[in-house]
């Protein structure tokens, strides 16, 4: 009997719900330095995605002199 897709591979992006049960534990938050502009969540899947995709030429950002 084959496994149902859902188990087959590596996620890509994690809901929320999901985030804060599974990973959200295992982070801290440092107690110097700026505050962050990004969510632990949104950066989380950013790396995901990234890890997914490679890094692709076209999806790299361009810095402005």
């Amino acid at each position: 009997m084959a496994k149902s897709k859902k188990y087959q591979s590596i996620p890509a992006i994690l809901e929320e719900d999901e985030f804060n049960e599974f990973v959200l534990p295992h982070l801290t938050k440092g107690s110097r330095g700026p505050n962050t502009k990004l969510t632990f969540h949104r950066l989380f899947n950013c790396l995901l995605k990234l890890m997914h995709t490679g890094c692709q030429w076209e999806e790299r950002h361009r810095q402005l002199n």
